[in-house]
Formats: C-alpha cells, structure tokens, sequence
C-alpha cells in the first residue's frame, strides 16, 4: 500500500503486512497463499516498510498511478507490483495491437497498443496493453500522460515493464519477438470530466507525444 497509515475496515481476505508497525520492526508475508504486492519491485524498500520477496521472483507491474511531474522528485513512482515465483508471459508473436504507434526509441520500438475501454469514470482503471520490439537492450523510458498542458499527470514506464533482460536471460531470447506488458492505469479522481487525450512519448526532453485514445471521462 502506498500510504497504509490511512487504510482502515480492511477485508478479511487482505492483509497489509506494513500496517501497525512499530519504528524499527520488520514486515513479514501472510503464509496462507493469497497473492502478494508490494510497491518496489523487489518488495524490499525501504525494508523497514515492506516485507523482502524471496530470491529471484519477479516484481510485476499491475497497477499504475500518474502524478504531476513537479512532484515526482519527492516520492517513488506510484506502481503496484505483483510478486511471483514463476516469469510473466511476455511473448506473443500472434498478438495484433489495435492502435498502431510505432514509436521508435533507443534500439526498441513501441509497434502498438490496446485499450479495454474509452469510456472510464474518475477515480477507476482503464487496462493498458502495449506491444514492443526489441533490436538491443537501452535505458530507453516513455512518458504516459492523461489530459493536456505541463500540468497534467504522467507516469514514467520502462519498456516491456522493465523485465526485459532478466528475461531474456533466464526464461527466453526477446530479440525478434513481440513483448506484450498489460497493466490497469489509474484514472486520478481530480481528471476533469470530458474528453482527455491519453498519450505517450519518448523520455527524451522535447519528444511529440502520440495519441494513443482520446478518453471520455465520465
């Protein structure tokens, strides 16, 4: 949980294991086999925070949150993590996107994207699914953002959610196949109603953002 202090009536079925620590305790897993999440992809920071994941899972990206860029500094990315003991599926060579982009970046190019829905109310998700082909392996970034002008909230994305070359290394070759990374992004509650353009571009100062939806936010 991002800001645990302030969660309260929790499910039965949820545990937050950083809830009610005291200074200086350690957080510990449930081991009753519900899933698990943190948000650093490793599970381990601060590790007075958030319990460790056990050696070699995978942090994977399930939930997304832009901010506003002035505030990114003080503060992690808002990114909520699934940990697994098994690698994601992130080859599909049969899969099509939707929406064409092509958008090429340091050796990687985004081919395309899909969207659940175009139609979404404040406060909720919309499920993002983006398409990348990889020539080489670069500190290459994107830049999501929700609406227009500098003050509308981004998130800051690594390609193939960041899990690229440890795949490639230990489950299969990504080199010539297309890598599909699918997540919920968050739709902030403060999202003026109406139609905002949903877009993405390159990390590099002065990119053109693509268009990826223009959204109905209800």
């Amino acid at each position: 949980m991002f800001y645990y202090q302030y969660v309260y009536d929790v499910r039965p079925d949820v545990t937050i294991p950083s809830a009610g620590l005291a200074f200086g305790q350690r957080a510990s897993w449930p081991t009753d086999g519900r899933p698990r999440y943190s948000v650093d992809p490793s599970g381990a920071w601060p590790t007075r925070f958030r319990p460790s994941a056990e050696a070699g899972e995978w942090g994977i990206p399930v939930l997304v949150t832009p901010a506003h860029d002035r505030k990114l500094w003080l503060r992690r990315d808002l990114v909520l993590y699934r940990l697994s003991s098994t690698p994601p599926n992130l080859i599909d060579d049969e899969a099509t996107p939707g929406i064409a982009l092509n958008l090429s970046l340091d050796g990687v190019t985004l081919v395309g994207a899909d969207l659940d829905t175009t139609t979404v109310r404040a406060g909720e998700t919309v499920k993002l699914r983006l398409y990348w082909r990889f020539e080489r392996f670069a500190q290459a970034g994107i830049i999501l953002q929700v609406g227009e002008g500098d003050d509308s909230p981004i998130a800051r994305r690594q390609p193939g959610a960041g899990l690229v070359e440890r795949y490639d290394r230990e489950v299969a070759p990504v080199r010539g196949h297309t890598v599909v990374e699918e997540f919920e992004l968050v739709i902030l509650s403060s999202t003026p109603r109406g139609v905002q353009p949903l877009t993405i571009r390159s990390a590099e100062e002065g990119a053109t953002p693509l268009t990826v939806a223009n959204l109905k936010v209800e």
